[in-house]
This record gives C-alpha cells, sequence and structure tokens, in this order.
C-alpha cells in the first residue's frame, strides 16, 4: 500500500465516523432478506419494491392485513393482530403507536417504520398527478478479464443499467429498462418494458377489473410451488416472516432479469375472490443442436459477450397461458387453483446422460397446483399441491403459530424427481428449486426484553441425482442466532449456523478409495457488536470463524474473517458508510461470505478466500429533493495470488479495484 493511501484510509475509517453522524433506522434492510451462504450480486427487484414502498408508505389506518403481510418482516398473524389492535384501539394518531400493537417491539418497529405511515383523520393525501423517475447505474470493475485484452469480448468494459419509470395518477404506471454486462456490444442488450392499469371501485374504468399489465412481468400465487419469484426469502434469519409472506398476484416491474421474465400480457378481476388470466411469448437462450432442430440445454447467464454466447441469444421460443383462480371465503378460509400451459420451439431433447439426464423433454408442458390458507386466530395453515406433465408431483404443507412474543413455524415438503417447472420458487435446500428434494423445517423468532433469538432446524435429502452430483444426498442445517441489547446504544449478537450433507461419490486418495458415503460439515460462527450513539451513526465489529470438515478423508480446512465498519448521516440528504475487511481462509471450499451495501438497486453478497484485506466507501447525498447521487469504491488485496479464474474469465493481478455510480432523478 503506497503512503498516499495510509493517511486517506486513517481519514476515512477512524477520524470521519467520529465527526459525522445518522439518523436512526441504519439497518442493511438486505442483509435481514437473504441466505447468507449463497453468492449473490446485481439487481434485486425486492430492494426495487421496497424503494417503492419507502417513497409510498402503507397507510397504518387504510391499510388491509394483506397489504401489511407484504412487508418482508411481517407475517399474515402478525399483520391481522395489528389490524385486530386498531380496532379495539382506533385510528394510529402516529407512527410510533405501532409499537403498542402486539408482537412489534423496538426493533421490528426500527425495521418497518420506513414504509408506514399514520393519517389519523383518514384524509385524501394529495398525490402528484404525474411523476417521472429515471435511474441509471455504470459500474467497472479492474484487472480486467482476458477476454478484454485477448479481444474475445467487446471492449466495453463498464456495466450500464437505465430505467425509466413513470407514474400517472394512482392507476397507471410504466416502466422501460436497457441494460448491458460488461463486455457486452451495445447499450441495449437486454431490454425490458411494462405498462400497468389499476382498476377498483373508484377507478372510473370498470368495477370489477383490479389490474392489467402489458409487457413484462412476475407472478407469485400460494406458497410459489407453480410461480413464485426469485427475489423470494427461503433461509436465513427472518425465515418465520419470509416463509409466510403474503400472495403478491402480479409483479409488474421492468426487470433486468433475462431468464425468468412473462412477456405478454396479465389482467385480474374481482378483489377478494379474483381470476388472473396471462398469456405470454418470451424468448429465451439455449443451446441448439448442430442440425438446429432441438433445444440440448437453456443458457440461464444472461451473458453475450463472445460470439458463442451470443449465438445462444433468444434461440428458444416459449408460448405459455395460464389462468388463476382465488376465493376468499370469510375472513379465515382462502383457497386457490393455478395452471397454465406452455409450448416450446424448437423442442427440448438434452442428451441423455449425465445432469440432463432428468431434464424436461418435448414440446409441451403443463402445470396444475391447488393451495389454501387458514386461519384460526393465532394459529395458520398453508398448503400447495402442483402437477406438471407426466405425473410429476410436488407439495408443501406447514403450520404458523404467533402465541404472545413467540412466533413459530413448521413445514414439511416433497418434490418428486420430474417434477418440471420453470417458475416455481419455495422452500428447498437450495435456491428456491421445487424438485428432487424431501424435507422437513422448523423455525422460531422470540423477544423477550432486550433479547431477541432465531432458530430454524431443517433436513432434506435429494432421492436421485442432481446436475453436479451423480448420487443422491442428505443433510440437515440448523441456524441459532442470539442479540442482546447492553442498553440503548449497544446490541451484541452471536449466530452459529451448522449444515452438513451426506453424499456417496467415487473416491481414489491415499487415505480412501472405492464407493463411499462423504459426510461433509460447514460450521459457521459470527461475533457481532453494534454501537449506535444516538440517532446519528452506527459501527459493527464483527468477527466469523468457518470450519469445513470431510471426516472420512482425512480434511479439514477453517476460514476467519474481521470488519469493521461505519455508517453515518449528519443530516438526512448525506449518507455514509466505510468497511475494512480482513480474511484468511485455507481454501475456496471455506471461504466467508460477506454482505455489503451496494448502489441502489443491487444486492451483493460476495465469498471471500485465500488471505487479504478489502475496503470500500460508499457514498450517497440527494440534492433539490430531486436528484440522489451514489458512489462506492472498493478495493481488495490478495496475498500470494496472481491470477484468479480460467480461460477468458481470468483476472490477473493481487489487487481489485471497484468503481460504481448511480443516479436517481425524479421530477
Amino acid at each position: 500500500m503506497t503512503r498516499v493511501r495510509v493517511p486517506f484510509l486513517i481519514i476515512i475509517f477512524v477520524i470521519v465516523p467520529h465527526l459525522l453522524s445518522a439518523q436512526d433506522g441504519l439497518t442493511d434492510l438486505e442483509e435481514l432478506l437473504i441466505d447468507p451462504a449463497l453468492e449473490e450480486e446485481g439487481e434485486s427487484l425486492l430492494l426495487e419494491l421496497l424503494d417503492e414502498l419507502a417513497r409510498h408508505p402503507i397507510e397504518l389506518n387504510r391499510a388491509t392485513w394483506e397489504e401489511l403481510a407484504a412487508l418482508p418482516w411481517v407475517t399474515p398473524e402478525l399483520a391481522k393482530a395489528i389490524v385486530s389492535y386498531r380496532k379495539e384501539y382506533g385510528y394510529f394518531s402516529r407512527t410510533s403507536e405501532l409499537r403498542g400493537a402486539p408482537g412489534v417491539d423496538e426493533e421490528l418497529f426500527r425495521r418497518i417504520a420506513p414504509f408506514v405511515c399514520a393519517e389519523p383523520w383518514l384524509k385524501e393525501v394529495p398525490r402528484r398527478p404525474f411523476e417521472v423517475r429515471m435511474r441509471t447505474r455504470i459500474r467497472d470493475r479492474h484487472p480486467h478479464r482476458e477476454g478484454y485484452l485477448e479481444r474475445t469480448f467487446s471492449p466495453t468494459r463498464y456495466s450500464v443499467y437505465n430505467r425509466l419509470s413513470a407514474k400517472v395518477g394512482e392507476r397507471v404506471s410504466l416502466s422501460l429498462l436497457a441494460e448491458r454486462d460488461p463486455g457486452e456490444p451495445g447499450l441495449t442488450d437486454h431490454m425490458s418494458g411494462a405498462v400497468s392499469i389499476r382498476g377498483g371501485e373508484r377507478s372510473g374504468i370498470v368495477g370489477a377489473l383490479d389490474r392489467v399489465v402489458v409487457g413484462d412481468y412476475q407472478l407469485q400465487f400460494g406458497q410459489g410451488l407453480v410461480f413464485g419469484p426469485r427475489y423470494a426469502v427461503l433461509k436465513g434469519r427472518e425465515l418465520v416472516s419470509s416463509l409466510r409472506r403474503q400472495e403478491q398476484g402480479i409483479i409488474y416491474y421492468a426487470s433486468a432479469d433475462e431468464t425468468r421474465l412473462l412477456r405478454g400480457v396479465v389482467t385480474s378481476l374481482g378483489h377478494r375472490n379474483r381470476a388472473v388470466a396471462f398469456v405470454s411469448l418470451a424468448h429465451r437462450d439455449a443451446t441448439l443442436s448442430e442440425e438446429g432442430t432441438s433445444v440440448q440445454s437453456v443458457y440461464a447467464t444472461g451473458l453475450h459477450r463472445t460470439e458463442t454466447e451470443r449465438a445462444k441469444k433468444d434461440k428458444l421460443e416459449e408460448q405459455l397461458m395460464g389462468a388463476r383462480l382465488r376465493w376468499q371465503l370469510g375472513e379465515k378460509l382462502a383457497i386457490g387453483a393455478t395452471g397454465y400451459h406452455a409450448t416450446y420451439a424448437p423442442e427440448l431433447d438434452p442428451p441423455l446422460e449425465g445432469g440432463r439426464y432428468y431434464s424436461l423433454r418435448g414440446r409441451t408442458n403443463q402445470v396444475l397446483g391447488a393451495d389454501a390458507l387458514l386461519h384460526l386466530g393465532e394459529l395458520g395453515l398453508f398448503g400447495e399441491h402442483a402437477w406438471c406433465r407426466g405425473g410429476g408431483r410436488a407439495w408443501l404443507a406447514g403450520a404458523s403459530y404467533l402465541l404472545g412474543n413467540t412466533e413459530t413455524i413448521t413445514i414439511i415438503r416433497d418434490y418428486d424427481w420430474d417434477f418440471y417447472n420453470d417458475y416455481g420458487f419455495a422452500l428447498s435446500d437450495v435456491s428456491g428449486e421445487v424438485r428432487n428434494e424431501r424435507g422437513a423445517l422448523f423455525g422460531l423468532r422470540h423477544r423477550v426484553g432486550g433479547s431477541r433469538v432465531w432458530f430454524h432446524y431443517d433436513i432434506f435429502e435429494h432421492p436421485w441425482r442432481r446436475y453436479l452430483e451423480e448420487m443422491p444426498t442428505r443433510g440437515q442445517e440448523y441456524w441459532l442466532e442470539v442479540e442482546q441489547r447492553l442498553g440503548t446504544e449497544l446490541a451484541f449478537t452471536l449466530r452459529r449456523r451448522s449444515r452438513s450433507r451426506e453424499a456417496r461419490q467415487e473416491v481414489a486418495s491415499d487415505i480412501a478409495s472405492g464407493t463411499l458415503d462423504l459426510l461433509t460439515d460447514r460450521e459457521t460462527t459470527r461475533l457481532e457488536l453494534t454501537w449506535r450513539s444516538g440517532e446519528t451513526m452506527r459501527s459493527r465489529l464483527r468477527g466469523e470463524w468457518v470450519e469445513t470438515a470431510i471426516q472420512e478423508l482425512g480434511r479439514s480446512e477453517d476460514g476467519r474473517l474481521i470488519f469493521w465498519g461505519s455508517t453515518v448521516r449528519p443530516y438526512d440528504e448525506l449518507r455514509l458508510e466505510t468497511r475494512w475487511i480482513w480474511f484468511a481462509t485455507d481454501s475456496y471450499d471455506s471461504r466467508i461470505y460477506e454482505f455489503e451495501n451496494d448502489l441502489p438497486g443491487v444486492m451483493r453478497n460476495m465469498p471471500l478466500w485465500g488471505r487479504g484485506s478489502r475496503w470500500y466507501v460508499l457514498i450517497g447525498h440527494r440534492f433539490l429533493r430531486r436528484l440522489d447521487v451514489t458512489v462506492k469504491y472498493a478495493q481488495t488485496e490478495r496475498e500470494g495470488e496472481l491470477s484468479r479464474g480460467s480461460g477468458v474469465e481470468e483476472r490477473r493481478g493481487r489487487s481489485e479495484y471497484e468503481y460504481g455510480l448511480a443516479l436517481d432523478l425524479v421530477w
């Protein structure tokens, strides 16, 4: 590190945090919304939806329990308790009165406060008749990959994201997006757009019309076996509330997701009892056979940097049509049915070998599902059963219970190996995949005084082979996290996560050989101290340790990470965040994931391995209430590592630099 950088880091990490301060609400919302053991980097639909809620908060005195349950931390049972509290004690005169509702403690209130408001006299809140917002993001990273040096990639080395959205009154919205990944030619490799029209009794359109969307959209019905967007939270600290989120229905959004968007028209009629019909004509990237008459594999990265990658673009056409019916039977019971028919051209014909042996084949697929939700006071029962063409099934059933300061959830699941559905996303061992898995999970969230406890235990098995695993596997996982407040300014957190997987593999080593059942253990321990200086600054000191082992092979590794970071906000328009991280792991197998805030709308959970350090600065400022400017600079130094990756993905050098700029303009 040069002499110039040393004093600069001293100013950023030592002096600045003690000179600046920030208002309450400095929680990393994103960290509570993802599985901390999955790599994540890119646009987050969930963060965009939260951003929309922050601009147009939920009005506590008008909101139904369904609207309150749309918040990630609020279960339907808790939402019903809040509505019952409002009926019993009257309208909220200010947001802070929400603290008195059953199940709402100070920590939960602090998380949801930015997304709710209170109008005690139920006045009509005036809104601007027309609003336009534009977001631009530019990102670059050095050193560049070998693909640029070899001229395999396009010379455009930075990513560009542009999104324009507009609202006309409260009923009409439109959005248009253009995005390019690093190494892709032009500025519009991916385009997305949609127009949404909301109905309602006062809309002057059609009383029964709930919504019409033309363009790109996603769907979320029931428990997600048929349609579930990938922004849903499945495992992690807030597992209890994430697995009991209220049905979102139609999700209108111009998204950078190039693999799962539906493109066409969707409309919903009715309010309590609802009917949804949708059609879609979308193109997916795919690898064709030599004759070009069939699809051998679907290409899901969304990258089009090389001639080979561009040759896969939009090769598979998917025509899809379907419907959803949902009946609300009183205040306690809701039942629904969802189905779709999909046609593919050319036909799907993956090779009968390796991980593609159990893939969908043919020109069509049909998926049908039925779901139910029953509320019995503080007890909620829910479930869904789905079938696909050929007879493959998937089902999920669960119960949640709210008792004072304790919330629990229990779920069992069974997904056949031949249940084919690209649009499902529900509880599973990895990444929400609804296929080839059986399991049972219990989760708990509890608070008492200044203490909060989160716990879950999950057992699972994969009866058939998976893409990268030739033999069946099984395993278990538990998560225990305890947070203890030490007064009003300090909080101590202990997290323990243990995960084990048993798989039968062919082994040839000095210790053992042949076909063995290998048990892989991964245990993570985190200690964290958080300090808040009044309502103006938050600092965190964290230590994290990872241990991995395969006992049958006598192999064990460990990893360690320490970071210190501070977030400050001297006034409403300015936010400054700094962080320094040191890490040391034996290899990639003992990597440690580090979540960090990024540019608006971007979620990042990155793995760190080897030995080195990383630091970043994130600054955001609002000008004239119209323009938000956010910049980020990050630097990673690795010891003894001269290159990472291979082929066109290889990066050379011990140092890595990242730059980012985001502009958000509203008028």
